[in-house]
């Protein structure tokens, strides 16, 4: 069951588009290596994370990027600010697949308060960079609560 959360505000720049499922993992990757390249390291305030703004079930509106502590030179980049107060947290352990359970979880209980989600995003704790051992990776998925 998802845990009820308390969240700062918080901004992300990196890449952002509208994506099919079948090129989410291409543009992960172009998207990670922009952000990893274009964000100093002495502003990063958190692990990668990626923004749906939109989700049709076939084609989604992404950003994926870096939490920042402070606004870098944008040029080319895009900024995704991410709501303070209530969320929905769930966690997820083990490979991205099984994210789609994490998602059944949220949308369940989203249904019990007579809510949909609209926005939400996933904060990746632990990764193949930290480990081969999908079982090993963490990501935390959030939906804000109205």
């Amino acid at each position: 069951m998802p845990d009820l959360v308390e969240l700062p505000a918080q901004t992300i720049v990196g890449l952002r588009e509208e994506v099919t499922g079948q090129s989410l993992g291409e543009f992960f990757g172009r998207a990670v290596g922009t952000a990893m390249a274009r964000v100093p390291s002495d502003l990063i305030a958190g692990p990668l994370t990626e923004v749906v703004h939109r989700d049709d079930g076939d084609r989604f509106d992404v950003t994926i990027g870096l939490p920042v502590s402070a606004l870098p030179d944008v040029e080319g980049l895009a900024v995704a600010e991410l709501p303070a107060g209530q969320a929905l947290r769930e966690v997820h352990v083990g490979d991205y697949p099984g994210l789609r359970d994490a998602y059944a979880r949220l949308e369940a209980a989203l249904g019990e308060r007579g809510l949909t989600r609209s926005t939400s995003w996933e904060r990746y704790i632990t990764g193949p960079g930290d480990s081969p051992d999908s079982s090993t990776w963490r990501t935390e998925v959030y939906v804000p609560l109205p």
